[in-house]
């Protein structure tokens, strides 16, 4: 049902892109395995990039929520979008 995550987004991603970032990661690759005292430091800097991607998909998700919690506590208008935008636009 679902796709593989390891596939699915080099599947959707132009061949020409996909070789330059296996070339990058093969450059990097290199790089770290002469220069390993630098792992660590490279290992927080990827923790940190994560911290704050999941904490925007936390502030995301909450709005989300928010948003259709305000959305279903609304009272019903009983005009339409439309009718709404001409009384908007005669005011």
């Amino acid at each position: 049902m679902f796709s593989d995550t390891t596939t699915r987004v080099p599947r959707h991603t132009p061949p020409a892109l996909n070789e330059r970032i296996r070339r990058r990661t093969l450059q990097r690759v290199a790089h770290f395995a002469v220069q390993t005292d630098r792992i660590g430091e490279r290992l927080r800097e990827l923790d940190r990039e994560w911290d704050i991607e999941r904490a925007l998909e936390a502030n995301a998700s909450t709005l989300v929520v928010i948003g259709v919690t305000l959305g279903a506590l609304a009272p019903v208008a009983p005009e339409t979008a439309a009718e709404t935008a001409l009384r908007l636009a005669t005011w």
